[in-house]
């Protein structure tokens, strides 16, 4: 999709002499597949109602991107990145389908800001295919599961529960807490926590603290990562993240560091609120090499097709 998004506007820019009208076709490719996301959405949605779609707000989305990151000695590795909500607001807005690549730090759990550390822990994905069904949704609760496959030869079923609760605590400080368990055929059982909180310190800069723990019944250890993160805006078009993060293991009640990081986080808004940059050079110090300073550093860009 993302190849195609990027392969039609270059097409229709073939066509653009004027420098000036350089983001006409891209704009123009943008709002059709944004379009199209939504008809087809809407069309589904009103074939399971039995009616035609009415006046519902539909939040279909495409969220795609493609990025580099290099951490030390590890060669360059290059990632897609893809997640797609069709939403089906006729069925009570309860049942929608989801394209996503599963990790272990959740975007929403994080408010839509990826947590960076500094190693590729939280980086660990598997695209999976899904209908999510939300048994409850209020200001502060929200339950629902999904039943899906991972995609990947052979199909591998899963299912996923997951509970979370968000509150404005003292006024100033608001807190976030999610729960995942996941069966998947392949490896079994797995649990996901996240709990982050944030305050305000000036307009211009959030602080968060973040916490996320991953257990696994294939392996049996207790994953943990900390992060503090500063979160500034400098502009309407840039937000960047200074971060420091722990990153520890639980096994045989024993844990142990695994590994410290910092670093910083920039996003830029290359083009309206559909098309962004984001760079992440870091500096870590890992048990598996001696905690001995390693260099690393990500780079991609990330595009939004649909209801944004």
């Amino acid at each position: 999709m993302f190849l195609l998004f990027i392969i039609n506007a270059s097409a229709q820019y073939a066509y653009c002499n004027d420098k000036k009208n350089f983001w006409t076709p891209i704009d123009k490719t943008h709002e059709v597949v944004s379009e199209k996301i939504i008809q087809y959405s809407s069309e589904i949605d009103a074939y399971f109602a039995g009616k035609k779609f009415e006046a519902e707000t539909n939040n279909s989305y495409i969220r795609t991107g493609y990025q580099f990151s290099k951490y030390g000695s590890n060669p360059l590795n290059q990632e897609f990145l893809f997640k797609a909500k069709i939403e089906l607001p006729q069925l009570e807005k309860k049942l929608n389908l989801i394209v996503e690549d599963i990790r272990r730090i959740d975007d929403e759990a994080t408010g839509g800001n990826k947590v960076q550390t500094g190693t590729q822990v939280d980086r660990v994905q598997d695209l999976t295919a899904a209908l999510r069904f939300e048994f409850l949704k209020d200001s502060n609760w929200k339950l629902d599961n999904d039943a899906g496959i991972k995609v990947k030869l052979p199909l591998d079923p899963y299912y996923r529960i997951r509970v979370s609760w968000k509150k404005v605590l003292l006024e100033r400080w608001y807190s976030y807490f999610s729960q995942r368990f996941s069966w998947f055929n392949s490896s079994g059982w797995e649990s996901f926590t996240d709990w982050y909180f944030d305050t305000p310190i000036y307009p211009s800069l959030l602080f968060r603290f973040y916490n996320s723990s991953y257990w696994s019944d294939k392996s049996s250890e207790m994953e943990w990562v900390h992060n503090w993160s500063l979160y500034k805006t400098y502009s309407p078009k840039l937000i960047s993240q200074y971060y420091f993060s722990i990153q520890s293991l639980s096994k045989n009640q024993v844990t142990t560091l695994q590994s410290y990081s910092v670093g910083v986080n920039f996003r830029y808004k290359i083009y309206k609120d559909w098309l962004f940059l984001n760079i992440n050079p870091s500096l870590s110090f890992a048990r598996a090499n001696s905690f001995y300073r390693e260099y690393g550093a990500l780079i991609g860009v990330e595009l939004f097709m649909g209801s944004i």
